[in-house]
């Protein structure tokens, strides 16, 4: 699973949560460009996106996502502190699969991935 995200202590807290799932193996990106990279490098079975990231939105970084052929297929999750119905909704209009608000709550958390990568594999 990759995840990009800016926020160090967001990035270690998710990290920890996952470490715990015996299945999931975590990648960390830090900006959408190497996220991007990342995904095409390694083709992850789930990408956790934040939306407000430095170089470039995280709805930007899904367009660019979909555009490849070797990472249109992937979920991607958007995991933002944006919590207002229109957030969501134009994440969710943009080709998200899921949305995570900030703070995560631990186990919504782990039953959306879970959920994500039951269909996908299913």
């Amino acid at each position: 699973m990759l995840y990009v995200e800016d926020n160090p202590d967001n990035l270690e807290l998710v990290q920890r949560i996952l470490s715990k799932q015996n299945n999931i193996k975590f990648l960390p990106a830090t900006l959408a460009k190497e996220g991007i990279d990342l995904a095409r490098a390694y083709r992850p079975q789930l990408i956790l996106m934040d939306i407000n990231l430095p170089d470039m939105s995280g709805i930007e970084a899904l367009e660019k996502l979909k555009s490849f052929d070797e990472t249109r297929e992937i979920p991607v999750i958007a995991v933002s502190a944006n919590a207002m119905k229109a957030d969501i909704s134009r994440a969710m209009t943009a080709g998200f699969t899921d949305y995570i608000v900030k703070p995560i709550h631990i186990i919504d958390f782990i039953k959306t991935i879970d959920t994500v990568l039951t269909k996908k594999t299913g």
